[in-house]
């Protein structure tokens, strides 16, 4: 139910994303980032040695891979250009501007947050929160028709949807980044909070961290068994049984979404079985948009 993603879109995707994390000197191991996309360590390997050959990358002593010279900035742009026309995609980042690309590349702090692969945005959105992390400065904007203040940290794709992580009243929250309206950078500076740096890089999820997390078990069958056997989709997913049919696994979550939007990609082969006010609701959903189908 969700827009299809093609193979060529996964790739060019993975591949920018090492390419600005290199850029933003960061150390990649070849194993962690086949988890976290999801591939083999052979298919990382081919990205880095192969697809990005023509920058300077080695290996620190622990074999994890660095650029060694960051300067290059023309080259970088050239190269995001290149993958996207290769591989068809037009949306990210090549609608980005000049600009902002150089400083995507050459800040010391990422906007980014890595969620397994990156989908289409609003481009004047992303550019105006990304520098707004950059340069650390505060924002207003209204969200679910309420004024807010918040001290950017991250721009984060979870499920093909875009979210800002930020502190609001010294809370760390998500806001989903279509609900953001007048979005203004003020002048005024923050400081990041060392708490909030940390929790950002140790945590997985990131969605609704004051709500009280509940657990919802499932029963996975048919493909879609592989992919949640050996793929692990849910990061926190703990197996309860498991047969050569099927599948019975839990998960918590927060919000109902951060679930449900899984789900429905593997549909009709995972199923709800708790909470039954949850499985309620997915089935209620699904009648009202086959009920759209119909009209």
């Amino acid at each position: 139910m969700m827009g299809a993603q093609t193979t060529g879109d996964f790739l060019v995707v993975r591949v920018m994303q090492i390419l600005i994390r290199l850029y933003n000197k960061e150390h990649l191991s070849k194993a962690e980032l086949a988890l976290e996309y999801g591939v083999s360590e052979r298919t990382i390997q081919r990205d880095i040695m192969q697809r990005l050959e023509s920058l300077p990358i080695a290996k620190d002593e622990f074999g994890r891979y660095y650029l060694k010279d960051t300067n290059l900035l023309k080259t970088s742009k050239d190269d995001l250009n290149k993958l996207a026309a290769l591989f068809g995609l037009s949306s990210f980042p090549t609608r980005l501007s000049d600009d902002f690309i150089n400083m995507l590349l050459s800040s010391p702090v990422s906007p980014l947050k890595s969620q397994n692969y990156e989908a289409v945005c609003n481009i004047d959105s992303f550019e105006i929160l990304s520098k707004a992390i950059m340069e650390q400065k505060i924002i207003k904007a209204i969200h679910n028709e309420k004024a807010r203040i918040l001290k950017p940290y991250k721009l984060i794709n979870h499920l093909g949807v875009w979210y800002l992580l930020a502190t609001y009243n010294d809370e760390i929250r998500t806001f989903t980044m279509y609900k953001l309206k007048a979005i203004v950078v003020t002048n005024e500076k923050f400081i990041p909070d060392e708490n909030v740096l940390k929790n950002i890089k140790e945590q997985k999820h990131f969605f609704a961290t004051s709500l009280e997390e509940k657990e919802v078990v499932l029963e996975v069958n048919g493909f879609a068994r592989e992919y949640f056997l050996y793929r692990k989709i849910l990061a926190n997913q703990e197996i309860i049984s498991k047969d050569k049919d099927k599948l019975i696994l839990s998960t918590k979550i927060s919000l109902d979404e951060e679930l449900l939007s899984t789900i429905w990609q593997f549909i009709p082969y995972v199923k709800i079985l708790a909470p039954k006010e949850l499985a309620l609701k997915n089935e209620n959903i699904i009648k009202e948009y086959l009920g759209y189908l119909k009209t």
